[in-house]
């Protein structure tokens, strides 16, 4: 479901930058006076912006971006919270003599 959420998100993202810089230049077309310069230079430079967002989703194998604050793991990927709160679980994460690097 995360997974879902994410893909809309570029989507709607991915939309936004090919919409909102001809929207723009509509408005400052009507702004200045001008006729449509500034809306092909919007729309221009969204179609850029959008295929540039679609080459890097492409290069990176279909894989999503990662956001700030998105730990990329959706709650079943993530494993279980041993007794004392740690990602690890089982005796091996709790048992020192078991990692060499273990001090003690």
């Amino acid at each position: 479901m995360a997974v879902a959420f994410e893909w809309a998100a570029t989507a709607m993202t991915i939309s936004g930058e090919m919409v909102l810089p001809g929207l723009l230049g509509y408005l400052l077309d009507q702004y200045l006076g001008t006729r449509v310069l500034f809306l092909f230079i919007g729309f221009a430079l969204g179609g850029l912006l959008a295929t540039l967002s679609l080459m890097r989703i492409a290069k990176s194998g279909g894989k999503l971006p990662r956001r700030a604050g998105s730990s990329g793991q959706s709650g079943a990927d993530k494993p279980a919270a041993g007794p004392s709160g740690n990602q690890e679980s089982g005796a091996a994460s709790h048992d020192k003599r078991s990692r060499p690097d273990a001090e003690g």
